[in-house]
């Protein structure tokens, strides 16, 4: 698939740190991403890479939402976060020398480019600005690792799963501002917010009885964003 780069870095959804990054390379560097830059389209529930693999491609989440996951010793996925437009992945792995530890699946339509690490390690070694963006990455992907960890082994229930509905507001609402625009089904929710799909089932009920959401067949929508914030908080 063609990549038409420039259009992709003139959107307004792309974070400033990441336009100030491309600002920072040579016409020869750009050319050098442009040309071994690729693009993919995955549909819902295919997978963009698996753990295991070999790490050996950067990859950008240029539209859509993907979950990562991990298995642990008895089979079961838990989900340990979600990545939104524009998110920079698969990077990690490369950098410990390790194959990605992680499976990241498509919930909905999406397109990701890809780039071969060797292409960002050559662009490190000529450019600072490079070598420091990846160490804020990974310095931020660090701080939310140790979080979101706190979060789901101390939060009760409620606040596990406010805080999984506000992450996926955070990706994306319909044009009401309120409906999830990203559909994630009962098991995957369960998933996320470290629990059995029948409390997650149970609890979200619970919500929808108090009004905090309201339930139209599979699509959630928050009524109530502040008190979710609060249960979110309090645990």
């Amino acid at each position: 698939m063609s990549v038409n780069l420039s259009s992709i870095i003139d959107q307004d959804h792309l974070s400033p740190s990441l336009r100030t990054l491309w600002s920072s390379l040579t016409g020869r560097q750009r050319q050098l991403v442009t040309d071994r830059l690729q693009a993919g389209l995955f549909s819902r529930n295919e997978t963009v890479c698996t753990a295991g693999e070999p790490a050996g491609r950067l990859y950008v989440l240029v539209s859509g939402t993907l979950k990562e996951s991990a298995c642990g010793q008895d089979g079961r996925q838990q989900i340990l976060r979600l990545l939104r437009p524009v998110t920079l992945f698969g990077f990690q792995a490369y950098f410990s020398e390790d194959s990605y530890p992680t499976t990241v699946t498509a919930l909905e339509r999406c397109q990701v480019l890809m780039l071969p690490m060797d292409t960002v390690t050559s662009l490190m070694r000529t450019n600072r600005h490079v070598s420091e963006y990846f160490l804020r990455q990974l310095s931020s992907e660090l701080a939310f690792s140790f979080s979101r960890t706190v979060s789901l082994t101390q939060k009760h229930i409620r606040g596990r799963l406010a805080e999984a509905l506000l992450l996926l507001l955070e990706c994306g609402a319909a044009s009401d501002g309120q409906t999830l625009s990203t559909y994630m089904s009962r098991e995957d929710l369960a998933s996320f917010s470290n629990m059995t799909t029948s409390n997650a089932i149970r609890t979200l009920s619970a919500f929808a009885k108090e009004g905090l959401v309201s339930l139209d067949g599979k699509r959630i929508r928050i009524l109530q964003e502040e008190e979710l914030h609060r249960i979110s908080l309090l645990g």
